[in-house]
């Protein structure tokens, strides 16, 4: 591989400020010609290079990470550097290629100031090389000749044996579909070697969960150089372009991570994509590629991912009894036990896995400083200070202007599950009903937040905001597995459903019936795991849940939010003003609660409440803004706003919807 990620490509060769870029390289016996351009032309160019083998004992990986960064510290112009470990021999031999010939002795002087004094190094040049160096050495003609690696590339030297690797790999806390797909390829590799077949490595890793990629590639990188699969230790990551423009062809592993949707049209696979991926399946390197369940679903239909990527594993949630395994395995090894009754009353099933092996660490210390060591955790050795809501998000919600009764309502419901729990409730789900603007998506921030800060919710944090383009594919079959998907995202969190009413148009065979089947099943299903709150106005929300009886059912609450006052809406103006450092003058003041007072008396069932209160503050700040450098809006700024016709139109009487047309 290339260390440091410094390409021959990149340096200087000659010191010309008249050289722009490299566009080739190649080598032809002992000479390279480095063809460059030049502003105005081409130039060509021959130069001799001379290279070094270095023979080392066989390092640890913390120890070749810091041989390699000494190797850096070389001053050398133009020179890369090609670490190249032996299996068959306790040694590793490092290729290192200078630009330009220097005299022997101060090469050795600096490789035994870097290496020390028992390092073993025999100068070469690529004209005549023994058999052994051909061997160490063909990786580094295949880089001069322009064999190079796009995307972001790392070096990991894994010495492991095959039932190490496959040990760690079951040392990993959950997703057994993968610890199984690496035993099958163990065989499946075994049996190909033995038949003498040639075998495909790639793989498609499938998520159905967040995960942390870069794990599962580490251990298919070790497993695969413990069966001699992989012999460059080399890991790049990247898109499909990156792959398809890295010719290095050796045995190293390329991650594609990859916007796979970016290929996918309305009813067909991208043919440059077949093509990319078809020409990948004629080199020596180990693909993967990372995709999630909706993009993989659509991909199967390639025949050039297919081709390349034939076997897949599914990486899924870890499972109740998964968890449970890990907690206990964890709490044997401080020499503890612990039952499944202990496991239940701490909430340690639902913590995150590092989290575990803190808050088990934290209860032996507990058990063992108390009077009454036991050698058994029990849920006291867990206990901790009750959670209270956090009055940055309650007062967040009581600085809300209006909205007394959705404050008393949120109030209620917090009290309930600070005082009972979550198990009192058999939901959590409800519905907002109200015109746009007055505050619907802010307050179910704000219950994300506060029903997490209690313990409800395990990630108060997550938020996620949907709606029918969101919910509903455009292919057919597709909206269950893209409901679904949605609503595992939202685990542990808030699912917004803004406009949840066009899910239902009346029509029969429309596709938005198939998420709203989805949806009624897994509110049922994870209903300690998420809040579902679906917004809309209200008759439109009414309408809805009429037509649905299932889904009426799983709603416990409905918040309805009425339209904001005169006082209120001048409130929100006066807080605008506030947040963005303007006054307002006595004067000012009165005649915009007129006008409010106007515009509430003349509104219509599609009210934007708050947002007016804003369209009309930007449109006062633009008319001040002409008027003066100062930070006052006076009577003036406001009777030029309200001059134009929009806002004139929210204060008139009858209003009527502009049209478009002949005037019969």
């Amino acid at each position: 591989m290339l260390y440091p990620a410094e390409r021959i490509l990149d340096a200087p060769v000659i010191n010309e400020t008249n050289i722009c870029t490299y566009v080739h390289t190649f080598v032809q016996a002992d000479m390279v010609y480095l063809s460059r351009k030049r502003k105005n032309g081409v130039m060509s160019m021959p130069m001799y290079m001379c290279g070094y083998l270095i023979e080392l004992e066989k390092p640890s990986a913390e120890d070749m990470d810091v041989l390699l960064s000494k190797i850096d510290n070389f001053n050398y112009n133009n020179r890369f550097m090609l670490p190249y470990p032996d299996k068959n021999s306790d040694k590793v031999h490092i290729v290192f290629v200078l630009s330009e010939k220097r005299k022997q002795n101060e090469i050795r002087k600096d490789l035994i100031d870097v290496f020390g004094q028992p390092v073993q190094y025999q100068p070469f040049n690529l004209a005549s090389m023994t058999d052994k160096q051909h061997r160490v050495v063909q990786t580094a003609k295949r880089l001069l000749a322009n064999q190079h690696c796009r995307g972001n590339i790392s070096t990991r030297f894994s010495n492991k044996s095959t039932e190490k690797c496959l040990k760690e790999i079951d040392d990993i806390t959950g997703f057994g579909s993968f610890k199984d797909a690496c035993r099958q390829m163990c065989i499946y590799h075994s049996n190909a070697k033995r038949l003498g077949k040639n075998a495909n490595y790639n793989l498609a890793l499938v998520l159905d969960c967040k995960a942390d990629t870069d794990i599962f590639v580490e251990h298919i990188f070790d497993l695969y150089a413990s069966l001699g699969i992989i012999t460059d230790p080399s890991i790049a990551s990247g898109d499909v372009d990156d792959a398809v423009y890295s010719d290095r062809d050796t045995a190293y592993l390329f991650a594609i991570e990859e916007n796979w949707l970016s290929y996918l049209s309305d009813h067909l696979i991208d043919t440059d994509l077949d093509r990319k991926l078809t020409k990948l399946c004629r080199r020596d390197t180990i693909y993967i590629a990372i995709c999630d369940r909706r993009q993989y679903e659509k991909l199967v239909e390639s025949d050039g991912f297919m081709r390349l990527f034939p076997q897949s594993i599914e990486i899924g949630e870890i499972t109740k009894a998964e968890t449970v395994a890990f907690i206990k395995r964890e709490a044997a090894d401080y020499g503890f036990e612990i039952d499944e009754n202990s496991i239940e009353k701490s909430a340690l099933i639902e913590s995150r896995v590092e989290s575990i092996k803190a808050q088990i660490g934290q209860a032996v210390k507990r058990n063992l400083s108390s009077g009454n060591c036991t050698m058994v955790l029990t849920a006291s050795d867990f206990a901790v200070q009750k959670k209270t809501v956090s009055k940055s998000a309650m007062n967040e919600l009581e600085a809300l202007i209006g909205l007394s009764g959705v404050k008393s309502c949120i109030k209620e419901i917090t009290a309930f599950l600070k005082n009972r729990g979550k198990e009192a409730l058999p939901s959590l789900h409800m519905v907002f009903r109200g015109n746009p603007g007055t505050g619907k998506t802010t307050v179910a921030r704000l219950i994300g937040r506060i029903f997490g800060e209690i313990g409800i919710l395990k990630n108060p944090g997550l938020f996620i905001e949907a709606d029918r383009n969101t919910l509903v594919s455009k292919y057919l079959g597709g909206t269950a597995s893209q409901t679904a998907a949605v609503i595992r995202r939202s685990q542990g969190g808030v699912l917004f459903i803004d406009e949840a009413y066009a899910l239902n148009n009346g029509e029969k065979y429309d596709y938005g019936n198939e998420a709203v089947a989805v949806l009624v099943k897994q509110m049922e299903d994870y209903r300690k795991d998420f809040v579902c709150i679906m917004a809309g106005y209200t008759d439109e929300m009414n309408h809805m849940l009429d037509m649905n009886p299932g889904l009426r059912e799983r709603v416990q609450f409905y918040v309805d939010f009425p339209d904001y006052s005169t006082a209120e809406l001048t409130a929100i103006f006066s807080e605008l003003c506030r947040s963005e450092k303007y006054s307002m003058s006595i004067k000012a003041k009165a005649l915009i609660n007129d006008y409010f007072s106007k515009i509430v008396e003349h509104k219509d069932k599609n009210f934007a409440n708050g947002r007016v209160a804003r369209k009309v503050f930007e449109r006062i700040r633009l008319k001040q803004a002409l008027r003066t450098k100062s930070n006052i809006i006076t009577a003036a700024d406001v009777g030029s706003a309200f001059a134009d016709d929009d806002l004139k139109a929210l204060c008139s009487i009858g209003k009527t919807k502009s049209t478009i047309g002949f005037i019969t």
